[in-house]
């Protein structure tokens, strides 16, 4: 199973991506060794693929998934004259990872103020009555 199996399950549809991608926590290995991808025909392209640096990452890979390949150029302009870096599949599920892992501590760090506010408010209550 490569990366670009993974992305290309997860990113059909952007408003079910989050979803997704929680329920990829909870998948075993022997889940994704089932897992066949659906492709269409590969019609060869003659022109340069690429991505432009401020187009947003669901995009990227759905041309990255659209002309099957794995890595793609990243671009300064839509004029694709200078190559800035290299989009590949790996960056981006790392990219996913580290965004996954910010918003639970996010949500973490929210959990434990509110459990703390609730406790000082019994507090409070116990004090003054």
């Amino acid at each position: 199973m490569s990366c670009a199996d993974i992305l290309n399950h997860y990113a059909q549809n952007e408003q079910t991506f989050t979803q997704k991608i929680s329920e990829l926590e909870n998948l075993y290995v022997g889940s994704w060794a089932k897992f066949r991808k659906k492709r269409g025909d590969l019609k060869k392209k003659s022109t340069f693929i690429a991505c432009c640096y401020n187009e947003k990452v669901f995009d990227a890979v759905k041309k990255l998934n659209q002309f099957f390949i794995h890595r793609m150029p990243i671009t300064k302009s839509e004029e694709k004259k200078s190559i800035i870096g290299i989009l590949n599949y790996s960056k981006i599920l790392r990219f996913i990872i580290q965004q996954v892992r910010f918003f639970i501590v996010i949500y973490l760090l929210k959990k434990k103020n509110k459990n703390e506010r609730q406790m000082s408010h019994i507090t409070n209550e116990r004090l003054d009555g």
